[in-house]
């Protein structure tokens, strides 16, 4: 996989529900359900009911978030 493939993935999950885990440290690993809402040139943004949340692309090419389309 490329940063070009997992930038559209992303971009396939445009507007869309997801669960996203990701690495918080020390083996622990945090869930936060949101919506993808915008896309930049290094990172996306996943709004929930309370906050936006920014990852980068680099990130889900690195296996350190997993998305999972609901």
């Amino acid at each position: 996989m490329n940063l070009d493939k997992s930038k559209q993935e992303v971009k396939d999950l445009l507007g869309k529900r997801v669960i996203i885990t990701y690495s918080i440290g020390r083996n622990k690993e945090e869930l936060i359900e949101g919506t993808i809402d915008k896309l930049y040139k290094s990172v996306f943004t996943v709004k929930t009911t309370y906050y936006t949340r920014s990852f980068s692309y680099q990130d889900v090419l690195t296996k350190e978030i997993i998305i999972k389309k609901l």
